[in-house]
């Protein structure tokens, strides 16, 4: 499957900021999962997190939500994502600059 069946959606704040909760349901490799998506920023940043565990698994579902809604943000810490990959994109070439 592709698609995402929407469980529920809710808005919240999240340390403080706006954010979306979204639980959902895909069906992927013969699995039904549950998946979970944290959804926050503001007009300079989107961050986006996600969580998944099978839909059969209550006691994992519960660790991930957990896991996600601890998540601590802290707009004062900058953090290049390009640093901590292992590969880079070559943009030189293209539209994006």
């Amino acid at each position: 499957g592709q698609g995402i069946k929407l469980i529920d959606k809710q808005a919240l704040l999240f340390n403080g900021m706006k954010a979306i909760w979204i639980k959902g349901e895909q069906r992927a490799l013969g699995i039904n999962f549950t998946k979970y998506v944290l959804i926050l920023g503001g007009s300079e940043e989107t961050l986006i997190i996600n969580g998944v565990a099978p839909v059969d698994s209550s006691d994992l579902a519960q660790d991930v939500k957990e896991a996600m809604r601890s998540t601590v943000y802290d707009a004062n810490i900058k953090i290049d994502p390009m640093e901590i990959v292992d590969f880079r994109l070559d943009i030189k070439d293209s539209k994006f600059q």
